[in-house]
């Protein structure tokens, strides 16, 4: 990929750096990486309906990612484990 606001010599410098990095520091980035776009996504969620409650957008948010037949079974296997102290 090249974007169009990144010079050629900047995405050389970038993919060296990540070159060098280990299993687990690519885990972390992946990690942090999902958990924004979660939060992109719950904000949007939010801002597009304002009157549901915590529970519905989380609810959302999980069949956004999974679709709806297994976001909601997700979903709901999630609260099932919170009530039960599993989750």
């Amino acid at each position: 990929m090249n974007p169009r606001d990144t010079s050629v010599e900047a995405q050389r410098v970038v993919a060296e750096i990540e070159a060098r990095f280990t299993d687990l520091e690519r885990l972390r980035i992946l990690d942090q990486e999902f958990a924004t776009g979660c939060a992109l996504l719950r904000a949007g969620h939010r801002a597009q309906f304002p009157d549901e409650d915590d529970e519905q957008i989380e609810a959302r948010v999980f069949r956004s990612l999974l679709g709806d037949e297994l976001g909601a079974r997700a979903w709901e296997e999630r609260r099932r484990r919170a009530i039960d102290g599993r989750g």
